[in-house]
């Protein structure tokens, strides 16, 4: 009975270990043929397209079925052409053949006795299979927020990846020329320093929107037709050029004009942009590819985020990419990264010669209105310019998350950065604040161009302006610059053989409180002015409407020296250099504007946002 029994036992054992050999054949079979279930290998259907739609739809279907699908459809799509090639060959062979062969009913005959045994080997072994397949592959770069995918899907002219160069354009709002050196450590370091540094870097018309235009086209105001922040851009713009023209994958992260809807526009594949000329810096409401929504956070590093996420998608495209890159900072409000709010607080005040000025006779008859400021105001303004700094110092940890990014992919000596500011601004020179002026603190921005292959490091004292930017980048993108185009390229800038300019058109429109519109030529060593009509308390007649200002000897602008004997033959040439501008570029020397749709009020993001997002940065995170 004993033998009986021992022999009996001596079956089970030898039957569960035939049932545990014959489950770990089929796992390791399955396991093969479905891609090593989790990414190791090729998965059958599951090739890298998945932004459109989700995988989990061709898994259910058998092995076979799914060879067909993954061929037809997400070749054209997406960039990743590699991934596609190598799927279709392995998987035929395993499929077909090895399915037969796993069933192994014979194995359970030997056993009559334990029925138990064979439950668990069929059933649990191939379930595991499907599920974890749609994990491997769902890539998380397409969907930086919220938005799955770009809006606009116009298609661009193929374009020779190995000689065109990538494209950075940053731009911040009303940075001052002199709050780089120490304010931004990082940008001066890596940008301004390493690569070609314009010491007369200037914008053309000192104000938010009609600079911007500037940028975008290549052209002064009086030829864009856009005067004022509520004026409509109708002309081409150097991203459409590369987009449609050039092939170039792009992207607009930020501000884009002030009369701007924030809609996406079709000559970018990433957008993510605001409504009018200004957001909130907390929990700013953006519209990402084409979905409005509250991102909470600080809208610098919102931004950075953004275009860290663009870069990742634009290195697995087949074209160079052209990224703009528009801050807030530092307009107003100016409000500071919470982890800032302790900066510069022992930073020595801005306290110029020409600052509160007390004797503005010799000023145009707008200025002499502006009345002394007083202490109060004084406070105000110093309080205003501590937190423009501030808000500074993340923009600076963006452009180093920017540059490691450009490292991380090895990309980063075949990346073109220009950093600039659309305007200047005044704090407390002459009595002014803001902008709209033909001052240097509001004409003159901080203005650099790194890219070693065609830029020698240095600085340069030659006079360079925005409208110099938009030729640069089609040269550099290998198109055509058109005639319209009043800028020159920068590419020449270093070439000691090449002619350059020796002045610059410089205009402003802004009429009311306190200003007047102004038309100057800039030489770097003079700027002679004409200004307009002050129209408060009717036409008055003003002994100072021109100024002549000698920046090498006075580059505070202190005396205007457009009546004394010693400039008159300058004064002489300049005044003819200014009426031959006017008339090449406006038509006429009268201040008219040009005509351009203006809009009767300031662009709104929409009401409540049916999406709400969590901070993608606190601002550590991209140190």
């Amino acid at each position: 009975m004993a033998v009986v029994r021992s022999r009996r036992i001596v079956k089970v054992l030898t039957f569960t270990l035939a049932v545990l050999f014959l489950s770990a054949a089929i796992s390791s079979f399955a396991y093969a043929q479905n891609g090593n279930l989790g990414g190791g290998g090729k998965p059958e259907v599951d090739d890298p397209t998945p932004e459109p739609t989700p995988t989990p739809t061709p898994e259910p279907t058998p092995t076979p079925t799914p060879e067909p699908t993954p061929t037809p459809t997400p070749e054209p799509t997406p960039t990743p052409t590699p991934e596609p090639t190598p799927t279709p060959t392995p998987e035929p062979t395993p499929t077909p053949t090895p399915e037969p062969t796993p069933t192994p009913t014979p194995e359970p005959t030997p056993t009559p006795t334990p029925t138990p045994e064979p439950t668990p080997t069929p059933t649990p072994e191939p379930t595991p299979t499907p599920t974890p397949e749609p994990t491997p592959t769902p890539t998380a770069e397409p969907s930086p927020v919220v938005s799955p995918s770009p809006v606009v899907t116009p298609s661009p002219t193929p374009v020779d990846v190995a000689k065109k160069p990538n494209i950075i354009l940053i731009i911040t709002d009303d940075q001052r020329f002199d709050d780089v050196d120490d304010i931004m450590p990082v940008t001066k370091a890596e940008i301004f320093d390493k690569g070609l540094r314009f010491d007369r870097g200037y914008v053309t018309t000192p104000a938010c929107c009609p600079s911007r235009a500037s940028i975008f086209t290549g052209m002064y105001a009086s030829g864009h037709g856009v005067t004022g922040n509520r004026y409509v851009l109708t002309k081409e713009t150097f991203m459409e050029k590369l987009y449609y023209e050039a092939g170039y994958y792009t992207g607009h992260i930020g501000k884009y004009l002030n009369v701007s809807t924030g809609m996406p526009r079709s000559e970018f594949n990433y957008w993510v942009s605001i409504a009018g000329g200004s957001t909130p810096y907390i929990d700013p409401v953006l519209n990402v590819n084409g979905e409005w929504q509250k991102t909470l956070g600080y809208v610098t590093d919102i931004f950075g985020y953004h275009a860290l996420q663009f870069v990742d998608r634009a290195v697995d495209q087949d074209s160079p990419f052209l990224l703009t890159v528009a801050f807030n900072a530092p307009h107003s409000p100016a409000t500071p990264h919470f982890l800032d709010k302790r900066s510069f607080l022992r930073m020595k005040k801005n306290r110029p010669p020409s600052f509160n000025e007390a004797n503005k006779n010799d000023k145009p008859v707008w200025l002499r209105r502006v009345k002394k400021r007083d202490q109060k105001f004084i406070k105000k303004m110093d309080d205003f310019r501590l937190r423009q700094r501030q808000t500074l110092k993340p923009v600076d940890r963006v452009m180093h998350a920017l540059l490691r990014k450009l490292d991380q992919n090895g990309i980063r000596d075949n990346t073109v950065i220009i950093f600039i500011s659309d305007n200047g601004v005044m704090n407390g020179e002459h009595g002014l604040t803001s902008k709209d002026t033909v001052y240097e603190e509001a004409i003159r921005v901080p203005f650099a161009i790194l890219y070693p292959e065609k830029f020698k490091a240095g600085r340069t004292d030659k006079l360079v302006a925005n409208i110099d930017i938009a030729p640069t980048i089609l040269e550099l993108a290998g198109l055509t610059v058109p005639d319209t185009i009043n800028g020159l390229s920068l590419l020449n800038v270093q070439d000691e053989k090449s002619e350059w300019r020796e002045r610059l058109f410089v205009e402003g429109f802004r009429h009311i409180g306190p200003r007047a519109p102004f038309a100057a030529v800039h030489t770097g060593d003079y700027v002679f002015v004409k200004n307009g009509h002050d129209k408060r308390g009717g036409r008055v007649r003003d002994k100072n409407r021109y100024e002549l200002y000698d920046l090498v000897n006075d580059p505070y602008q202190l005396e205007n020296v457009a009546r004394s004997e010693d400039y008159r033959e300058i004064r002489k040439s300049l005044s003819t250099e200014l009426r031959d501008s006017l008339l090449k570029y406006r038509g006429t020397v009268r201040f008219i504007r040009p005509d351009a749709p203006r809009l009767p009020g300031r662009p709104r993001p929409p009401s409540g946002p049916s999406v709400l997002v969590e901070s993608a940065l606190d601002g550590r995170i991209i140190n």
